[in-house]
């Protein structure tokens, strides 16, 4: 069994060294850009978060995914091969961009910075539930406790 494996992973360097250089290139632009995504969320889930630092690294892995998406390729074969790199690629540009719209919007980028409390007390209520409180107060339907 182990013995197949070998022969499939000498299979796949064989594939390797075979590649076009536009398929070379867009693997070692994909795999850069990889390792700046997971340093930058390492630095985003870091105690305390590295904010500017992870959105540094995003905004490299960004550019280098969008350089390797921007490479043409001279074959169908290589279209096709380069395709689910590509793929991949896109999912993680449209996923950071959309964290940075939500971090600038103050949608979900401040996980856990800004706490919103709905408990209220009933001591003292802002003006805006003085017409609810009213109500509850005199209110004959429902039982007092």
């Amino acid at each position: 069994m182990a013995r197949s494996g070998e022969d499939q992973s000498d299979g796949d360097s064989d594939d390797a060294m075979q590649y076009s250089k536009p398929l070379r290139q867009q693997k070692k632009l994909c795999d850069e850009a990889m390792e700046l995504v997971n340093a930058g969320v390492a630095m985003q889930n870091a105690s305390p978060p590295d904010t500017a630092g992870a959105d540094a690294k995003l905004s490299r892995a960004v550019t280098l995914m969008e350089q390797a998406l921007a490479i043409e390729y001279p074959t169908q074969e290589e279209r096709d091969a380069s395709q689910r790199l590509n793929n991949k690629m896109n999912r993680y540009v449209k996923m950071i961009r959309s964290q940075r719209e939500k971090g600038a919007t103050g949608g979900g980028g401040g996980r856990g910075q800004h706490s919103k409390y709905n408990i209220l007390s009933l001591d003292n209520l802002p003006s805006t539930y003085n017409p609810v409180l009213d109500l509850l107060t005199k209110c004959v339907v429902l039982p007092c406790c």
